[in-house]
């Protein structure tokens, strides 16, 4: 579990203080978590669809006119890609809890995700399409839902994989 949370923290810290060039470190964390992991076939494939639907949920907002990067390479700059593989990696370790609490994760949602990404934008990561409060109300609108799902996601991925 603490290995798990830390890592991604680690993660994610990586990515929005040295964006690109912080990917070495950050490939290596995320093999490293597949090495060590036990089902590393079944990790990987959790990991590559909600990674993909999440990834992809914020190439629309960015499409959108919602976030706004510096460093791009396409719709959005490539550390963005290993952040949400970073992430996909605690749905079935250190956010498991959340499988079975919905409430839990609609909340855990709104306000997680909502500080990650005010976060990353008071850092400089990432520059928001509207003021403070409307951007922090929407992405933890969006958060509500699509952490719920990502989590809800993984346990049909399992039974699917292991039958």
């Amino acid at each position: 579990f603490w290995i798990n949370a830390i890592g991604f923290n680690l993660i994610w810290a990586l990515c929005i203080f040295y964006g690109n060039s912080a990917l070495p470190w950050v490939i290596l964390l995320l093999v490293a978590h597949f090495l060590f992991h036990s089902q590393p076939l079944l990790e990987l494939s959790a990991v590559t669809v909600t990674a993909f639907l999440g990834y992809l949920l914020d190439c629309i907002l960015t499409l959108a006119g919602f976030f706004r990067f510096d460093q791009v390479q396409g719709i959005t700059p490539l550390w963005l890609v290993f952040l949400w593989i970073g992430f996909s990696c605690t749905l079935r370790q250190s956010l498991s809890y959340f499988r079975e609490h919905f409430r839990f994760s609609v909340i855990f949602g709104a306000v997680a995700g909502s500080f990650a990404y005010m976060a990353a934008a008071n850092f400089g990561a990432v520059e928001l399409g509207f003021q403070f409060w409307h951007s922090a109300f929407l992405i933890g609108a969006i958060w509500a839902l699509l952490f719920p799902s990502l989590v809800a996601i993984c346990k049909p991925l399992e039974n699917w994989l292991c039958s």
